[in-house]
């Protein structure tokens, strides 16, 4: 699949890449088969971790607190809402299991972000994940490809495979042990495929933004 060189896609454009209609997207989504996100911008989230005290009762741990702008995952629930009747009060969001990310709350005060469906997209790596688990060969034009026309000579490593190449390996192995193994696995992946693999230190480069994201340890340290 080329990279369509934008790290999200809105309904309208996963709409007409899949050739389905957003009640089509809805039943993916409120079944948990597809993760979609909203757009925020400077939102203030708490996370924390759920801690289990007495025989079925849990308390909240919080652990810090950061501010999101870019796209951030929904509950299936208010995913579905926020497609099927237009917008959605959400308070909570998306995270791993036994954690929370919540806008903070405060006393008598209902806060919340409204998600609005113009807001809703669906992250690159997911629209990759999604199509491959269940064969989907998409509509080519539905996503041009967005890079300026270059004149010179072709870029020396194919960087558009490389991601793909991480966002399988992601999904199918899970997240690797440590940033080291995630660099030595794709510095592996570049042996076999180029002719010159790029520098240790270059793959590295690429791939700390990534990690910083995907890792909850880094993400907690860096808040």
């Amino acid at each position: 699949m080329t990279n369509p060189r934008k790290p999200f896609y809105r309904l309208d454009e996963i709409c007409a890449r899949w050739q389905m209609s957003e009640p089509d997207i809805a039943s993916y989504v409120v079944t948990g088969e597809l993760t979609i996100a909203a757009v925020l911008a400077g939102l203030h989230l708490e996370y924390g971790t759920f801690e289990e005290r007495a025989a079925g009762n849990c308390i909240r741990v919080p652990l810090g607190s950061r501010h999101h702008t870019g796209p951030i995952d929904l509950l299936p629930s208010d995913g579905w809402h926020a497609i099927e009747e237009g917008q959605r009060k959400v308070s909570h969001f998306r995270t791993e299991p036994n954690h929370y990310l919540e806008i903070p709350r405060q006393p008598g005060v209902d806060v919340y972000f409204l998600v609005r469906r113009g807001a809703l997209v669906l992250k690159y790596a997911e629209v990759v994940r999604f199509e491959t688990a269940h064969g989907i060969t998409p509509v080519a034009a539905a996503f041009p490809d967005l890079a300026p026309t270059r004149r010179g000579a072709r870029p020396q490593f194919d960087w558009d495979d490389f991601w793909v190449e991480v966002c399988h390996t992601v999904y199918v192995d899970g997240v690797p042990a440590s940033q080291g193994a995630l660099v030595r696995q794709m510095d592996k992946w570049f042996a076999e495929h180029a002719t010159k693999p790029p520098a240790t230190s270059t793959v590295k480069k690429k791939l700390i933004p990534l990690w910083r994201r995907i890792n909850p340890e880094a993400l907690a340290s860096a808040s």
